[in-house]
């Protein structure tokens, strides 16, 4: 889930998610090395070009954020893995 900044407008949902437990068991077939990548990739809608832009100066662990483009992605997956 992004935070908005004020007088944008979210955009409409994207269509084709998998639910949580395909996504689960889609994730337990990846590569170990592949599972960091792809899981902020389901559960933030971040696309994989900018997951693999990211830098350790963008990432919060304890406060459980990532910074892409000036906003936060609130990243509740980060909370539950640490």
């Amino acid at each position: 889930m992004r935070t908005l900044r004020a007088g944008r407008k979210e955009p409409p949902p994207r269509k084709g998610f998998l639910a949580r437990a395909q996504f689960e068991h889609l994730l337990s077939k990846l590569p170990a090395n592949l599972r960091p990548l792809v899981t902020p990739l389901y559960y933030c809608g971040v696309r994989a070009g900018e997951a693999t832009q990211i830098e350790w100066s963008q990432v919060d662990l304890r406060a459980a954020w990532i910074r892409l483009d000036g906003e936060i992605v609130v990243a509740l997956w980060m909370q539950q893995t640490l």
